[in-house]
């Protein structure tokens, strides 16, 4: 009898164990599951960082070219003012 109870306490430590290794894997599992799931969303926030760090060189670029623009208009527009006006100048000179 007492052999018994030795064997049925064995068995229940032993089963306790084995309750103790299962929940130290299940926690591992899920410390490893959110972990990658928090590594995910911070590749996903660098992804998006990039890209909008890619999208405002962009945008730069284009402002760029576009003041350019505006700049080469602007120094045209006056260009063709002052030859307009010198123009329009030597004619009332040589009607005059």
């Amino acid at each position: 009898m007492a052999e018994q109870h030795r064997a049925e306490l064995k068995k229940l430590d032993k089963d306790r164990e084995n309750q103790i290794k299962t929940r130290a894997r299940s926690k591992e599992a899920a410390r490893d599951k959110l972990l990658s799931t928090q590594q995910i969303e911070l590749m996903k926030k660098a992804e998006l960082n990039r890209l909008k760090t890619a999208d405002i060189g962009e945008n730069l670029h284009f402002l760029h070219q576009r003041k350019q623009q505006m700049q080469d208009f602007w120094y045209k527009t006056e260009y063709l003012k002052t030859a307009f006006n010198t123009e329009v100048t030597s004619q009332v000179d040589t009607m005059l």
